[in-house]
């Protein structure tokens, strides 16, 4: 419980800490005045806070999705005479439901089964339709893109750490180079899709009053869109000079 509390509220801290990547990457796009007030406010100590608090952050919830997807797709944790009592539970329900039908069809012949209602699991009627009416559609691609994110992120680490103390030409050419480029395009578009999701399910989790709950589900795709967008624009203009 607690364990899951913080991974929200540290994915909570990255949602707004893109700000401050979006940030960054502008004012290297802008030039060197730009950046180099970027570069100041950084090496302040309330800056040195908020980088160590994002790393903080960013390191803890990659390391809390592989748990949770640990977590989900890994099955065995109970005791191995739980497995069996439902084990053996389910093949009870198999027989009695086989020798029910068997003894439907031998006293109503076929008739019964063109009368009989469709035998559909669970599963099988509520799949695509949960609550937001989007099934698991969402929770498997919060999961997709947590995978995605452990090695982007790495690699965002990788390329901060080797721009640390250059300057602004330096990083404008490193960042514009093809593979920093396409790293980073792909950490802000697959960052930015998970951002999108987390916040919407702490929204339909938190906000209970239905007119601030769209406003703030509008509120979180526009911010998204405007932070990832800025930071697409700002790599393709170091690539490109567009």
């Amino acid at each position: 419980m607690v364990m899951s509390i913080v991974h929200r509220i540290t994915g909570a801290a990255l949602y707004f800490g893109m700000l401050l990547l979006a940030w960054w990457l502008i004012a290297a796009a802008t030039g060197p005045n730009a950046y180099a007030n970027v570069e100041w406010f950084m090496g302040s100590l309330i800056g040195q806070l908020i980088l160590f608090g994002y790393t903080w952050a960013l390191l803890h919830h990659m390391l809390g999705g592989i748990r949770h997807l640990i977590w989900d797709t890994i099955h065995g944790f109970e005791p191995a005479g739980t497995r069996d009592a439902h084990a053996s539970d389910f093949d009870r329900l198999n027989r009695a439901h086989a020798h029910s039908l068997g003894g439907r069809l031998s006293r109503h012949g076929r008739s019964t089964m063109s009368d009989a209602q469709p035998m559909r699991t669970p599963l099988r009627q509520v799949r695509g339709l949960g609550a937001a009416r989007s099934g698991t559609g969402h929770f498997w691609h919060q999961r997709v893109t947590s995978v995605a994110g452990v090695p982007l992120t790495i690699g965002l680490l990788l390329i901060i750490t080797a721009l640390l103390g250059r300057s602004h030409a330096a990083v404008v050419q490193i960042l514009g180079s093809p593979i920093v480029a396409i790293v980073m395009l792909l950490f802000i578009i697959n960052t930015a899709y998970h951002m999108w999701i987390g916040m919407q399910e702490i929204i339909l989790d938190y906000v209970h009053e239905a007119k601030w709950k769209f406003l703030a589900l509008m509120a979180n795709t526009f911010f998204v869109f405007a932070v990832s967008l800025a930071s697409i624009y700002a790599i393709l203009k170091l690539s490109f000079g567009v």
